[in-house]
């Protein structure tokens, strides 16, 4: 069972606490996973890195066109990995996914 950190500011970091919440797929009641049970000092930290990463960062100072070509690349790696994304979605809904 994989045991997961918190990802804040572009790393994996430990949590403030040693809580963790269980990940269970509906469809069996199985536990898949644990993650950490974000305190509200995680939070603050994931939130202040976001804030940061928007103000100092260049995605504030992009433009459009430049946003577009980062969605655009990112709807090609979802492509990509369609399958695995169903799979992942139907573990967590408990129901298969119909294609569009």
């Amino acid at each position: 069972m994989q045991n997961h950190q918190l990802y804040i500011n572009g790393e994996f970091v430990a949590p403030s606490s040693t809580a963790t919440l269980d990940v269970i797929d509906p469809s069996t009641t199985e536990v898949i996973a644990r993650v950490p049970d974000a305190s509200a000092s995680d939070v603050a930290r994931a939130v202040h890195a976001a804030r940061a990463a928007f103000d100092d960062g260049p995605w504030k100072d992009a433009t459009a066109q430049d946003r577009g070509r980062v969605l655009f690349k990112l709807a090609e790696i979802v492509r990509s990995r369609v399958d695995e994304l169903a799979e992942l979605e139907s573990r967590n809904t408990g129901k298969p996914i119909v294609e569009a």
